[in-house]
């Protein structure tokens, strides 16, 4: 099992990746939390869409989907259980920010 953990700026996404191997599911989950501000003062940040991509070597690829809940809190589950590409996590506040 890999753990990777993500914190884009300005936003906070704080992510997990739990990829299983071969023999696993057949499926990868990945969790996490969006909120603003540092450790010390964050505040979690409900019903914001988050996209899970693929970096590519043209235009990213929408893997998959999720809406962060009442805390914050995300999960996205995917058909990938392995890859070699690069993924990345966007949590989009529209013009709010």
């Amino acid at each position: 099992m890999r753990l990777f953990k993500l914190i884009p700026a300005p936003i906070l996404v704080a992510a997990t990746f739990l990829l299983c191997l071969p023999d696993c599911a057949s499926s990868a989950v990945l969790n996490g939390t969006v909120r603003s501000g540092g450790d010390l003062f964050a505040i979690p940040l409900s019903s914001v869409p988050v996209t899970l991509y693929q970096a590519t070597t043209a235009a990213p690829t929408v893997v998959a989907t999720a809406t962060s809940n009442g805390s914050g809190h995300f999960t996205i589950d995917t058909a990938t259980t392995s890859s070699t590409s690069v993924f990345y996590v966007v949590a989009d506040l529209g013009k709010s920010v």
